[in-house]
């Protein structure tokens, strides 16, 4: 049910439309209400934010509305933008986080992932699949995208696809206060479910698990595409997983998908 909806806009020209320096990146950041801005711990101004002149690599981005406060590592990428939108409200917090990459492929993509796991994917209002999921081509146009999760505030938004790019996208979702019905559910008391994701073709068939879930943590152990493992927790763009010693370790979840039992 679409009550509540956080609704947004975006177009090509926010990932386009800055006049770029050479070899920079830009970063774009709106929020509900206006709120103080920090980069890498430096104050940098208040929303709605534009910045086309940015080193790129990773920067540490804090938002701070009265008692509010969000903060997140991104990575912004060279001669492109970064989107981050942001709303603070009495009963949480949601917002999502718009990039790009540069893939070489004649289609377009995006790469979804939400938190709450496990969100429902509307396109052009026909359900897709669930978070965390990758769409390999996506077409061409404007596309309508909704994220629904049952007692969350439903997000939707426009998004305009580019060929030879990937659109990545990460949305998080505040729980609705006013949903008070509790549906029973159909799994048993008893019962747990396990999810296990499956490592996908890497050009180099494998790929590195990591010991936290920064890029630059340590290398714990390298895993085959093709193989399957629990998964045992979610943060963005990396997954926990549990490796056949028992061990967990974090990988990037481009390089894998949920499987079923």
């Amino acid at each position: 049910m679409l009550r509540n909806v956080f609704l947004v806009l975006i177009s090509s020209l926010l990932l386009y439309g800055c006049t770029f320096t050479e070899g920079r990146s830009a970063l774009e950041i709106y929020s509900t209400p206006n709120a103080k801005i920090f980069l890498d711990g430096k104050e940098s101004g208040m929303s709605p934010y534009k910045n086309n002149s940015l080193k790129p690599g990773e920067v540490t981005v804090r938002l701070e509305s009265g008692n509010n406060k969000w903060e997140r590592k991104i990575r912004i990428r060279k001669n492109l933008a970064t989107v981050i939108s942001w709303t603070f409200e009495t009963d949480g917090m949601s917002g999502y986080i718009l990039s790009m990459e540069k893939t070489g492929s004649e289609k377009s993509g995006i790469i979804i992932d939400s938190i709450p796991n496990k969100a429902t994917i509307f396109m052009n209002n026909e359900i897709v699949d669930f978070t965390p999921k990758k769409i390999n081509d996506l077409g061409t146009g404007e596309k309508q995208l909704t994220l629904n999760y049952p007692g969350y505030k439903a997000m939707n938004m426009y998004l305009r696809a580019t060929k030879g790019y990937d659109l990545i996208l990460e949305v998080s979702l505040t729980k609705d206060q006013e949903e008070i019905v509790v549906e029973p559910t159909a799994v048993p008391a008893s019962s747990s479910v396990v999810e296990k994701v499956k490592i996908k073709t890497t050009e180099t068939g494998w790929l590195r698990v990591r010991e936290t879930n920064e890029n630059s943590s340590p290398e714990i152990a390298k895993i085959n595409s093709g193989e399957i493992f629990e998964l045992i927790e979610t943060n963005n763009d990396k997954w926990k997983i549990k490796l056949k010693d028992g061990k967990e370790g974090w990988i990037a979840n481009k390089y894998a998908e949920i499987v079923a039992e």
